[in-house]
């Protein structure tokens, strides 16, 4: 009786480690294969103003604008090197865009990829990235242009969540 008692103590033992040790694995490998699956597009453009790098990164998971959105704009915006962040949220379901503005020489798309993907236990996945750096136009003379300055941008918009989609979801 004991040795069967020794015998069944043990083959826990064992297979309680084969589970820890088996999740360990699965993580970094599942962390690996999301790297590698990105899709990583550079495009080169001229540009009026001054030299810049602008890095779009298509992100599945967003639900809503305003906090979605407003929580990955804020841990971009958060990291060395990011000017600015702005969201293009298209609708529950799909996938939804930010844009960022960002210095090269600081910080990498890999790392800004890091970060949403650090949000809420990777709730929110960047599928793809495509980095554009708009270049200054060579041989270009700037001359001051006299232009008609507005103080009225309207730039903000609301889109109010579907009510049914969401219902559907909750039950």
């Amino acid at each position: 009786m004991k040795n069967i008692k020794s015998i069944l103590n043990l083959s826990l033992v064992i297979a309680l480690f084969w589970v820890v040790a088996s999740c360990g694995t699965t993580e970094a490998a599942e962390n690996e294969q999301v790297e590698s699956d990105l899709r990583v597009t550079r495009t080169e453009a001229v540009a009026d103003g001054s030299e810049k790098y602008v890095a779009t990164l298509a992100i599945e998971g967003m639900s809503c604008e305003m906090m979605c959105g407003g929580k990955i704009a804020s841990t971009l915006e958060k990291l060395e090197g990011v000017k600015k962040v702005d969201i293009e949220f298209t609708d529950m379901d799909e996938v939804s865009f930010a844009n960022v503005e960002y210095d090269s020489k600081v910080i990498t798309e890999k790392e800004m990829v890091a970060g949403v993907h650090e949000i809420a236990d990777g709730i929110y996945q960047v599928k793809s990235v495509n980095i554009t750096h708009y270049k200054i136009a060579g041989n270009t003379v700037k001359t001051e242009e006299k232009t008609k300055v507005s103080s009225f941008d309207p730039q903000i918009r609301y889109k109010l969540p579907n009510i049914f989609s969401a219902l559907v979801k909750v039950f």
